[in-house]
């Protein structure tokens, strides 16, 4: 950047700086420097001035010193400038061209006269037109023929090119310039833009004087006699004495004779006593109004209401001054009938009103009548009717003693001591005048009132006098409660699990989930564990008493464990079980519930049968799950080695299958010596043509089977 660039944007312009350009290469135009300026800070004069002389290689000093008014001006620039050191021009004034500043401040190289609108005083010091009416400029200051609406030429110093710049809108210049808007004693100000408007005044103070600008705001105290609670508000003091101002409202020692303050609760109450005390509105004081309702020719003393008549049913009984009431007790009713002071009787009467000439009652006390109606009858219900039998609740109402032992009247109603026999008092209705009136031995009242026999589903009703008899019952029904009166009759159902086909036959509901009753038996559904082991025999009322988890009644009524070859047993709610003995077995323990214990002597079982026994014929058994009399090799196997069990000879087996014809198939089992040496033991024939389940006996090596029988059979 050059120095005439640096100087221009450093010092608010070209405009500023306008007497450098003939120092310059490019000058102002338009108020910007050229960049070409030949005018720099902090270098020596170098180059060649724009004649295209050579430069001389003068010092600044020396070109301001040719220069003048050059150097004066570039002095002031930059001693206005104290922020752009050093600053050299680099370059000399045009030759032939004018002077940088001319005919005495009034013309500026690069503008022109600087006494216009546009360039007053200097170069690009326009004068404002903005907010003004019409502007000039005399070569030192601008001056304005008026503003816009709004605005104000506050700011006059010259050369004031700023015009109308203040809005005239504002607490600080309201309509006009320097026209505050006093802000001391106001709670909040602005401007309309011709006066000052305020939000309120701290307490205490008002805006009285509102003459437009209004400037002084809240200006005056609400706490005198002239300004009392507001503007204007002054305390009278024509008819009042001693008058002051709490801040609201006035406030008066005493009124003068014949006057009052009646609106003195009302702030500000500024007119003071403001009311007269001699008429008929305000007779002694305030609001004392003579009455004229009921009053004719109202007048006021000064101290007192008088009156010269009284409206129909009307009368002035209440007379102490200032009597303001006039006539004002109607002659209608019960404290004043017919007259003040004549009271219709309230003692024993009940609903007693007047009827402008008597007094007239709707009832009276318990224990009173008016018996007495003559005259305004103020006396009401004057008799006691509750103390004698022959007037008891009423005139002459007597008390009936034809059934009755003993009367009196108690409260206005007739009290017996009893009744005869056969009769009641049923009908006790105050007064009860009818005394013993029931005979009670009646089906309708047997022994007492309204001790109705029933007849709903009984049969021949009757009454003794004292208790309802019957014959007979409905069928499911019976009388079960008989005691006297006995009025409910046949009235227990036998269908209920209470009174299941009896009276009192209750169904047991222990240990049942379900009770209920078909008119002839108890039913039941009962827990788990338990049955009804009576429920063949009606009514059944024992219920499911017994449990199924003992070994009497395993699983089921009657089902009684048998620990028949066990030496212990139990029940599991299903069946029963056993600890078997030596020897025996419990082959049908799944099969509930199992009563008959350890029911097969044999070594084991056939499912749940037990093994079937079998005898071999020499006095030893065997066991296997074929029928008896079953003859196969493997059963005369099984009943050879039963017999072998029982000898300890070495060497010896049962053979298996010997034929001994040739001609057919095995047919015996042989005890025999392993050597085949000899047969000496039995022989269990199981062949059908050779003695079939017949023990034999023979040589096995001889094989001519010389079978001699011994008699003895097996299986």
């Amino acid at each position: 950047m050059t120095a005439l660039a640096l100087l221009a944007a450093t010092t608010g312009g070209c405009a500023a700086i306008a007497g450098l350009d003939d120092f310059s290469k490019g000058g102002c135009s338009g108020g910007n420097c050229d960049a070409a300026a030949d005018v720099t800070v902090g270098q020596p004069e170098t180059g060649q001035r724009d004649t295209g002389m050579p430069d001389t290689g003068h010092a600044e000093a020396s070109h301001r010193d040719a220069v003048p008014d050059h150097a004066s001006t570039v002095d002031a620039v930059v001693d206005a400038r104290p922020d752009v050191p050093n600053l050299t021009v680099d370059g000399a004034l045009k030759d032939g061209g004018p002077n940088r500043l001319h005919d005495g401040g009034k013309t500026e190289a690069g503008c022109g006269p600087v006494d216009t609108t546009a360039n007053c005083t200097a170069c690009g010091l326009a004068c404002d037109t903005t907010q003004s009416l019409g502007s000039t400029c005399n070569g030192t200051t601008c001056l304005y023929t008026g503003c816009v609406t709004g605005f104000a030429n506050c700011n006059t110093a010259a050369p004031n090119t700023g015009g109308c710049d203040t809005p005239t809108n504002t607490v600080n210049n309201c309509s006009a310039c320097g026209v505050t808007c006093d802000a001391t004693k106001s709670l909040g100000a602005t401007c309309s833009g011709t006066t000052c408007v305020y939000t309120g005044c701290v307490p205490g103070w008002a805006d009285c004087v509102t003459t437009s600008p209004d400037s002084n705001g809240c200006d005056t105290q609400t706490n005198t006699v002239m300004n009392c609670g507001g503007c204007g508000a002054a305390c009278d003091t024509t008819e009042s004495t001693g008058a002051t101002c709490t801040g609201t409202t006035c406030k008066y020692t005493g009124c003068s004779p014949g006057f009052a303050d009646c609106n003195a609760s009302t702030a500000p109450d500024t007119d003071g006593c403001e009311t007269r005390t001699n008429t008929v509105t305000n007779c002694s004081a305030c609001g004392d109004a003579c009455d004229t309702i009921h009053s004719a020719g109202a007048a006021c003393t000064g101290t007192t209401c008088t009156y010269t008549a009284c409206s129909a049913g009307f009368a002035n009984c209440e007379t102490t001054a200032p009597d303001t009431n006039g006539c004002e007790t109607p002659t209608n009713t019960v404290s004043n009938c017919a007259a003040c002071g004549q009271a219709c009787d309230t003692l024993h009467s009940v609903g007693a009103t007047c009827s402008g000439t008597t007094c007239e009652y709707t009832g009276c006390a318990a224990g009173y009548a008016d018996c007495d109606t003559s005259g305004a009858d103020t006396n009401g219900c004057e008799t006691f009717v509750g103390g004698s039998a022959n007037s008891c609740g009423a005139c002459g109402q007597t008390c009936d003693t034809t059934n009755s032992l003993g009367a009196s009247c108690v409260a206005g109603t007739c009290v017996y001591t009893g009744c005869k026999a056969g009769f009641a008092d049923c009908s006790t209705t105050p007064p009860d005048t009818n005394g013993c009136e029931t005979p009670t031995d009646t089906t309708s009242n047997c022994g007492a009132c309204g001790a109705a026999c029933d007849t709903t589903r009984s049969v021949g009703a009757a009454c003794t006098g004292t208790t309802c008899t019957y014959t007979g019952c409905d069928p499911g029904f019976a009388d079960c409660a008989t005691a006297a009166p006995d009025t409910n009759g046949c009235e227990t159902s036998l269908s209920t699990t209470s009174n299941c086909t009896g009276c009192g036959d209750v169904c047991t509901a222990a240990d049942a989930t379900k009770t209920t009753c078909n008119g002839t038996t108890c039913q039941y559904a009962c827990q788990p564990g338990f049955a009804d082991c009576t429920a063949a025999s009606a009514p059944d009322l024992g219920g499911c008493a017994t449990a199924t988890t003992t070994t009497s009644n395993c699983g089921g009524c009657g089902n009684v464990c048998t620990p028949l070859g066990a030496t212990a047993d139990s029940c599991n709610g299903l069946s029963c079980s056993y600890t078997c003995k030596t020897g025996y077995q419990d082959c049908n323990q799944d099969n509930a519930p199992d009563v008959d214990g350890c029911e097969c002597k044999t070594p084991g079982c056939c499912g749940s049968a037990c093994n079937t026994t079998h005898v071999n014929g020499t006095g030893e058994d065997f066991y296997d799950c074929n029928p008896p009399s079953t003859y196969t090799t493997l059963t005369a196997q099984a009943a050879c080695n039963a017999y072998a069990a029982t000898l300890n000879q070495a060497g010896y087996d049962c053979g298996d299958g010997w034929n001994c014809d040739g001609n057919l198939p095995p047919t015996v089992v042989c005890y025999q010596k392993s050597d085949l040496s000899s047969c000496p033991g039995p022989c269990w024939g199981y062949s059908a043509q050779l003695m079939q389940g017949v023990l034999l006996q023979g040589d096995v090596m001889a094989c001519a089977c010389p079978f001699a029988a011994t008699g003895a059979t097996w299986n």
